[in-house]
């Protein structure tokens, strides 16, 4: 089960997607931190947030960076 989180903004934090629903949440100066992917983001915004990738996610990664090179991914 997901926890539900919606109609925050967040600011300068580290934030775990996984195991949580997000909805119209805002996320500005942020390092959002995926690993399994199992979580939902819906109407949000992200504003010069960086990604960090660890686990599982890293993988899924690099399968998507085949299929679409252009993408800025750092591995």
């Amino acid at each position: 089960m997901k926890i539900p989180v919606s109609d925050q903004t967040f600011k300068n934090e580290d934030i775990y997607l996984d195991f949580h629903s997000w909805f119209d949440c805002k996320f500005h100066n942020c390092n959002i931190i995926i690993e399994r992917g199992n979580f939902d983001v819906v109407n949000c915004t992200f504003e010069n947030c960086k990604l960090t990738a660890k686990g599982n996610a890293i993988a899924i990664l690099k399968l998507v960076k085949l299929f679409f090179p252009e993408l800025p991914l750092i591995e």
